[in-house]
């Protein structure tokens, strides 16, 4: 038993490393990836971008000064979204538009203007195309935060929803995505009343909160916890974390099997559990979660509804 402890921290410990490395590489490679997806994409086509108070197009290859106004995208075409973002707030929700608009607010300096790209049926929005180096306290430096805010209309359906940022809190409200893929360093990433079939979690710290109904749920991460409120049994639910929580909510009429492996964790449950194969099981346990936890707790509830 010791020695698997041994071996369990010292798989840790790499992963902690891996983990601090990716952050350094994505910060310090994040004001190279315009240029040089602009040159090993040749397919992807500039795109007129308009503000309510400037009929000029405004292309992809230029910076786009934010002093306030909404930038206008059709959705017509418009099945993927990427985001890369440095710090600050994103928020992402459906509105009273026919439009897809995206609007920073915050901007310290013109440099660090945000940029707009579409290829084929994707919109990337990119924090800057400015040179920023290799700052591990990026969300200290007030001249690198900034908000970012997308209005679709309400209709709107994703295919992909796709974020790397270094330190943000992200926000999405009554969407409906087919998959969401996550990759941050910090900041919470909520989804509020939000219909998503695949999210691919993968965080060094901050939490996870989902409110909704979601099909599977993947979670990498070092320090970071999962709250979730299901309308819905989901099929499958995994938690790989250093140091980290899984509570979740389910409806009554929910079955599920949990597979837990972890050196320090309590189980507690509002549903009857059986054990079968060192796994706890109810009902039909339809549902697979596995949890592999250095240390955290898992906690399933019962919907009162």
């Amino acid at each position: 038993m010791k020695r698997n402890a041994i071996i369990r921290i010292v798989i840790w410990s790499l992963v902690i490393v891996v983990l601090v490395s990716i952050m350094a590489s994505v910060l310090f490679g994040w004001s190279l990836r315009g240029r040089r997806r602009a040159s090993e994409s040749p397919t992807e086509t500039l795109i007129p971008v308009r503000t309510e108070n400037f009929e000029t197009p405004i292309y992809e290859t230029e910076y786009i000064p934010s002093s306030g106004e909404k930038h206008s995208v059709s959705p017509a075409g418009l099945s993927e979204l990427e985001i890369e973002w440095v710090a600050g707030d994103i928020l992402i929700q459906p509105s009273d538009t026919d439009q897809v608009t995206v609007k920073e607010d915050g901007l310290s300096d013109p440099k660090y203007a945000m940029v707009l790209r579409q290829s084929s049926d994707t919109l990337k929005i990119q924090f800057c195309e400015e040179a920023i180096g290799n700052y591990f306290g990026v969300n200290t430096r007030s001249d690198l935060q900034k908000d970012l805010t997308i209005l679709v209309p309400r209709d709107f359906v994703l295919d992909s929803l796709e974020i790397d940022c270094a330190s943000a809190t992200v926000e999405v409200n009554d969407m409906t995505i087919r998959e969401v893929d996550f990759d941050g360093a910090s900041g919470t990433c909520e989804f509020e009343n939000c219909t998503v079939e695949e999210m691919d979690i993968d965080t060094a710290s901050g939490d996870v909160k989902f409110v909704g109904n979601l099909g599977m749920l993947d979670c990498d991460a070092a320090s970071a916890s999962v709250y979730a409120v299901l309308t819905n049994t989901p099929s499958r639910l995994d938690l790989d974390s250093m140091s980290g929580d899984l509570d979740i909510t389910l409806p009554g009429d929910a079955g599920f099997t949990l597979a837990m492996q972890a050196m320090s964790s309590d189980f507690t449950s509002d549903f009857e559990t059986t054990i079968k194969n060192g796994n706890y099981v109810c009902g039909d346990g339809r549902c697979r979660i596995n949890v592999d936890a250095l240390s955290g707790d898992v906690i399933i509830r019962k919907s009162e509804t």
